[in-house]
């Protein structure tokens, strides 16, 4: 379970909740939390309305230990 998917659910919503309150489509919502797609890559606009849903940072979204995708 990524920081997305645990932050969601810490905050009751399901991803159609998620899907009202943010704005993302729920696709892209559920290719972020199976890990399809990295959140890491996200755009920052999608990263912001995620993390204004989920009432939390940023940086609680993305997953820091990814170092394939953070410059050094």
């Amino acid at each position: 379970m990524n920081n997305l998917q645990k932050i969601r659910k810490l905050r009751g919503l399901s991803q159609n909740g998620l899907v009202i309150r943010s704005g993302v489509s729920r696709s892209l919502i559920t290719k972020y939390e199976s890990g399809e797609r990295n959140i890491n890559k996200a755009s920052v606009g999608t990263v912001y309305k995620l993390a204004k849903a989920l009432n939390c940072n940023m940086e609680d979204i993305i997953d820091v230990s990814d170092s394939d995708t953070i410059e050094k």
